[in-house]
C-alpha cells in the first residue's frame, strides 16, 4: 500500500511539482531516508513542530531528532538540504554579469580560469548579442596536453543555450601560446559547428601565462569563418 502510494507521489513530483505542498515536499523528501514507513505523518509532525518547510529545512539537527520519527539519519538529511538551499541562495546572490567585449576583457575572464592550472582545459563562452557570458562550459582533458572535444557534445550544449556569438580558449602549458596543427583544425571544426548553429563564431584565444594568441587579431577568424561552412562540410577532414 504504501509502495503504490509513494509511486503516485513521485509521478506527481515528476510531471506537476507545484502541485505539492510543504508537507507533501516533506514526505517525498524522507523516502530517502525512512525507506518502509508512512513519512506523510512525520512530515506533518515536522510542520507543526517548526510552522514551515524553510524552517524544518532551517533547523539544527539536535531540535529535528525531537520530533516523533526523525532519526538521526533523516534529521541529518534535512539539514544538508537545507545547507544546499542557503548556497544556491548565497551564489545567486553574489552572481554578476561577466561581459567579455574587448581585449582588456577578454585577458582577465581568462587568467582567472587558468592562471595556476596544471593541465590544459578547453572553455567554450557562449554569448548574448550584447556580449554578455550567458555560460562557460569547461570540456575534459585527455591527459595533461591534450583537450577532447566532442562535436555532439559541443552542438548539443550550443543547442541548449542559444547564444548569439561565442569565443572559445584553451590554455598552454608551455608559456608557447603559437597554435599547434591540432589548434587549427579544433578552430575549422569549430567554425563549421557554429556556422551550422547560425552563432557568430568571435575568437580562439590560446593562453599561456599572461600571454594570449588571438585569431581574430591575427587576422585569421574572418577567412576560417568564410571558408568552414556547410558548403565544404562534406570535404572537411580534421
Amino acid at each position: 500500500m504504501h509502495e503504490g502510494h509513494r509511486q503516485r507521489m513521485r509521478e506527481r513530483l515528476s510531471k506537476c511539482p507545484e502541485s505539492l505542498s510543504e508537507h507533501e515536499i516533506l514526505e517525498v523528501l524522507l523516502y530517502n531516508a525512512i525507506p518502509r514507513k508512512n513519512t506523510n505523518d512525520i512530515a506533518h509532525n515536522l510542520i507543526y513542530a517548526f510552522g514551515s518547510l524553510s524552517n524544518v529545512l532551517d533547523a539544527d539537527v539536535k531540535k529535528l531528532i525531537t520530533v516523533n520519527g526523525i532519526s538521526e539519519s533523516s534529521a541529518t538529511l534535512l539539514k544538508t538540504v537545507g545547507l544546499c538551499c542557503s548556497a544556491v541562495v548565497l551564489n545567486k546572490s553574489k552572481s554578476k554579469n561577466i561581459y567579455i567585449s574587448n581585449a582588456n576583457q577578454t585577458l582577465e575572464f581568462l587568467s582567472d580560469r587558468y592562471d595556476g592550472l596544471e593541465y590544459e582545459q578547453f572553455d567554450l563562452i557562449l554569448l548574448d548579442k550584447d556580449s554578455k557570458v550567458l555560460v562557460c562550459k569547461s570540456f575534459s582533458q585527455v591527459d595533461k596536453t591534450q583537450v577532447k572535444l566532442d562535436p555532439v557534445e559541443i552542438s548539443a550544449f550550443i543547442s541548449e543555450h542559444k547564444p548569439s556569438c561565442a569565443i572559445v580558449a584553451h590554455n598552454h602549458l608551455s608559456g608557447n601560446v603559437t597554435p599547434s596543427k591540432n589548434d587549427d583544425e579544433s578552430t575549422r571544426m569549430l567554425a563549421l559547428i557554429f556556422n551550422i548553429s547560425n552563432v557568430a563564431f568571435r575568437d580562439h584565444i590560446i593562453y599561456s601565462k599572461g600571454k594570449t594568441y588571438s585569431y581574430f587579431l591575427e587576422g585569421r577568424m574572418s577567412d576560417i569563418n568564410n571558408k568552414y561552412t556547410l558548403k565544404v562540410a562534406a570535404n572537411l577532414d580534421i
